[in-house]
């Protein structure tokens, strides 16, 4: 009898499958800018985005033959956008992690917090300067020797 692990988690196959397709999205700064500022009542609970039209403007109905339900689309356009964010923020030297955040927003909104230590605050990238979804935080010290 299979084990309920085996029933959530994904094949090996299927995370592959999975893998090839969150390759194959791609989101020009254009659009990364305005996906980041869609307001709260475009995102589901997770923080995610939620309009399907919108998802479905970037993931396909159909990959390599095989159905993409909307869930699916949601959940592997949502991580496409998170990927983007965290390449861009790993070009800034300056910049030495990132993680999700709640509590410090005041609409209660998912967002990455972007550690960074140096004399001056890093300058981000276009896409992401100026949106809510990213939070430049100081880190007091020097986390290469720490």
């Amino acid at each position: 009898m299979p084990s309920l692990d085996s029933c959530s988690k994904p094949s090996s196959e299927e995370e592959a499958w999975q893998n090839r397709l969150l390759s194959n999205i791609h989101i020009s700064d254009e659009h990364l800018n305005a996906l980041l500022r869609l307001s709260a009542g475009s995102r589901d609970e997770r923080g995610y985005i939620k309009i399907i039209v919108t998802i479905r403007c970037f993931v396909p109905q159909a990959f390599e033959d095989r159905h993409v339900s909307d869930e699916l689309a949601q959940d592997i356009f949502n991580l496409a956008i998170d990927n983007t964010v965290k390449e861009k923020l790993r070009s800034i030297e300056s910049i030495h992690g990132y993680g999700w955040n709640v509590d410090s927003s005041p609409t209660g909104d998912r967002h990455l917090v972007a550690y960074w230590y140096g004399q001056e605050e890093p300058e981000l990238p276009e896409a992401i300067r100026y949106v809510p979804f990213v939070e430049l935080r100081k880190l007091h010290y020097d986390p290469l020797h720490w």
